[in-house]
């Protein structure tokens, strides 16, 4: 049983390693993209990274939403699997 705790752990580390490097490259990408169309700033990454508990779909959704709205990108829904 121990075995199966430290193997849940190990694996929220690594969800959470993999998620904070995807977070970076994200942020690192639109930081340029920012910097070369329109001279605004983005949030710092500290700011984005949530350290803690992990954040919600809602509250992904929200903060999608205000840097949508904050750089007038509307946002476009598509179905599920196209592309």
């Amino acid at each position: 049983m121990r075995e199966l705790w430290l193997e849940r752990r190990y694996a929220r580390q690594r969800y959470q390693t993999e998620r904070d490097r995807d977070v970076i490259l994200a942020w690192q990408i639109q930081k340029i993209n920012v910097m070369t169309q329109n001279r605004q700033r983005l949030p710092s990454l500290q700011d984005v990274l949530a350290h803690g508990k992990p954040t919600t779909a809602e509250a992904q959704k929200a903060v999608f939403y205000q840097i949508s709205a904050r750089f007038g990108v509307p946002i476009v829904r598509r179905p599920r699997g196209e592309q």
